[in-house]
């Protein structure tokens, strides 16, 4: 996911990731959340959702750190 967001047009990566990603709870929120702690330059893409509630806070967290 990290690879494919830096390597690909942007908006056409994030289109399909941010749904993916909120979407994510409990063990691959955490395995989520592990990558883009991993891959900060990818995180920093998704730091808007440091404060949405609708996002598991483990995302939230891993983005925030960035």
């Amino acid at each position: 996911m990290c690879t494919w967001d830096g390597g690909w047009d942007r908006w056409d990566a994030r289109g399909t990731i941010i749904p993916w990603l909120k979407s994510l709870k409990d063990d691959a929120a955490a395995i989520a959340a592990a990558v883009l702690r991993d891959h900060p330059d990818s995180a920093e893409h998704f730091s808007h959702f440091a404060d949405d509630r609708t996002v598991d806070p483990r995302i939230r967290r891993a983005v925030r750190q960035v």
